[in-house]
């Protein structure tokens, strides 16, 4: 310390003090004025991020369009070479009436991969979107309860079995994130791998609803095999329609009999069954005048040569088809049961449409014993206009020698009576019978769940009566020794709800109501068996809107794109609303640039 003054003094001339706080004043003097290293990459940085953020404005609404509209991106992998593809092509036309894609253009010209970056980013934020909706959260008070559907990924399947798409379901939800204990009402269709009794998907993945879209239309195709008639008269159906499609002479003819406003003949689908409605109704308020159409082509001397000898011999064929009696009589069967069968189907592909409203839909009987004759009536009609006799062909029964004086199957004589017993009759049971085995586990559901249907009106009800319901809907939501709620609770709950609800409350207007009132923590069960109840898939015919987005965009272009991309094109395409990903994405490229 004596020596204080002199050492102060001496580190003040000190070099190293001198040159330390030259630097730190040039450094203190940068600082003021904004000319540091850090300030000039941090300027660097926030001037690549804005640069890329507007091309990314542009690449990605580009890329949005594209997906959306279900158009190939790519053939190569140049600018400014003919048949580069869509994407590229439109870039090249932005860059030149844009100055900034210009700009862009004359830096970046190598760069090929900049699409399947975009694409797997905008699927990614898309995915982590829906994933995020998916987490339980505060309900808000105001919130309009709305059932939303979401696509997510595609799976691919080697094991087309029970066991292996099971196995690959619970892959992809792990992949994914979604635990299956949180899954309720899954919608599957009813194909054998999938709703088989000791190996299907439905029986290791309950608790699940089965599609009734798709459940109708193998009621239908169960009707349509049933018997030989039938699948006669689905041929005959089919080759009306094969014979006039396929010539634009005949097709016109065709027309010129229906007329412009007529309906005209369509084709038959195995996988879409309102094909069958649309066929069949074609034919059943035409059938003069298609068959007019197919004697015109029969007797048309302009037609010669060995084409035109070929299309005499199947217009007359057909023609003599149409004019049989069993196939009136199966026009007219046909058609009333898919006219019947379609506004069943439509009504429950209504988006309003519930369980409850669902069985009582399917338990409308449209078929009486008297029906039959209904039938032959308006076939005998049909029969007048065509100028034939109204009657059955009797076919000639051949002797058969027995042995012994009884035969085992006696043949029935009468034509109309064999039309009931063999046609008629086969086909209304067939359809009945694969209505009560393929809507059976709806029926079950709808059972379980009917005490949450009748809330209002449980004021009046017994207690013992009450608990015995909430107990079954316990057991049906229960998955080993978890379970989704307490039959005790929710009798209790139910009670005191059924006094404060509106009379005639609809579920959906009880659940409204606890959310509106905030009471979900007064109403727990309750409000757990409603959410399970609403979400439950009456049909899941509307994700097949993925597989025909697929289709459209897989085009003979992205042949050989990977199996992410084109799963992140699809996720794009049918989620195409959620699609926001770009502040993100522009900083990562403004970073890989420094």
């Amino acid at each position: 310390w004596p020596k204080i003054n002199s050492r102060i003094t001496e580190q003040l001339v000190a070099f190293d003090h001198i040159s330390s706080f030259q630097t730190w004043k040039e450094m203190e003097e940068r600082l003021n004025c904004n000319k540091t290293f850090d300030q000039y990459n941090r300027r660097t940085l926030s001037s690549e991020t804005e640069h890329w953020h507007n091309v990314l404005h542009r690449l990605v609404a580009l890329t949005q369009t594209l997906a959306v509209q279900n158009l190939a991106f790519q053939a190569t992998d140049r600018l400014y070479e003919p048949g580069n593809g869509n994407f590229l092509k439109f870039v090249e036309l932005m860059g030149m009436f844009d100055g900034i894609m210009k700009e862009h253009l004359k830096k970046n010209k190598k760069q090929t991969n900049i699409q399947n970056e975009l694409i797997d980013l905008l699927a990614s934020k898309i995915r982590g979107k829906i994933l995020f909706m998916t987490r339980p959260g505060k309900q808000d008070v105001n919130m309009v309860m709305e059932i939303q559907e979401r696509f997510l990924a595609f799976a691919k399947l080697d094991d087309s079995s029970g066991e292996g798409m099971t196995e690959v379901l619970l892959q992809k939800l792990n992949e994914i994130g979604l635990p299956l204990t949180d899954m309720r009402g899954q919608g599957y269709d009813n194909r054998a791998n999938m709703k088989g009794k000791n190996k299907g998907v439905q029986k290791r993945v309950p608790f699940f609803v089965p599609c009734n879209a798709h459940s109708l239309n193998l009621v239908l195709s169960d009707a349509a095999g049933c018997c030989t008639d039938t699948v006669n008269f689905f041929g005959v159906i089919q080759a009306i329609f094969v014979y006039f499609s396929t010539s634009t002479y005949r097709w016109d003819i065709l027309l010129k009999h229906v007329g412009k406003s007529g309906l005209t003949v369509k084709q038959l689908f195995e996988t879409r069954w309102e094909s069958r409605v649309e066929a069949v109704r074609a034919i059943r308020y035409q059938v003069g005048e298609v068959y007019d159409a197919l004697l015109s082509i029969a007797d048309d001397a302009t037609l010669t040569g060995t084409c035109g000898t070929k299309s005499h011999a199947e217009a007359r064929s057909i023609a003599g088809k149409v004019l049989n009696f069993t196939f009136l009589c199966s026009l007219v069967v046909w058609h009333d049961i898919l006219f019947e069968v379609n506004i069943a189907s439509k009504t429950l592909q209504a988006v309003e449409f519930d369980l409850h409203e669902a069985i009582e839909q399917l338990a409308v009987n449209y078929w009486s014993d008297c029906s039959s004759a209904s039938v032959l009536a308006i076939a005998r009609e049909l029969a007048e206009s065509l100028g034939i006799q109204g009657r059955f062909s009797e076919e000639i029964q051949r002797k058969k020698t027995q042995f012994d004086y009884k035969a085992r199957n006696e043949p029935v004589v009468n034509p109309e009576q064999s039309f009931k017993v063999n046609f008629f009759y086969q086909v209304v049971d067939t359809a009945i019978q694969s209505v009560r085995e393929r809507f059976s586990q709806l029926q079950e559901h709808s059972k379980s769940f009917s005490v949450l249907y009748k809330i209002p009106e449980l004021s009046s009800s017994s207690r013992e009566v009450l608990f015995e319901q909430c107990t079954d809907l316990q057991s049906a939501l229960m998955d080993g020794d978890s379970k989704d709620i307490d039959a005790s609770e929710l009798c209790d709950e139910l009670m005191a709800l059924a006094r404060r609800v509106e009379p005639k409350a609809s579920p959906k207007q009880v659940l409204v109501y606890i959310c509106w009132n905030n009471m979900t923590s007064v109403f727990p069960n309750t409000f757990i068996a409603l959410c399970i109840l609403l979400t439950l898939s009456i049909t899941v015919a509307t994700a097949e809107h993925s597989f025909s987005k697929l289709k459209l965009i897989k085009t003979y272009l992205q042949s050989s794109m990977s199996q992410m991309r084109l799963v992140g094109l699809e996720t794009i395409s049918v989620e195409h609303d959620l699609a926001e990903a770009i502040r993100d994405f522009a900083a990562k490229k403004a970073r890989e640039v420094l």
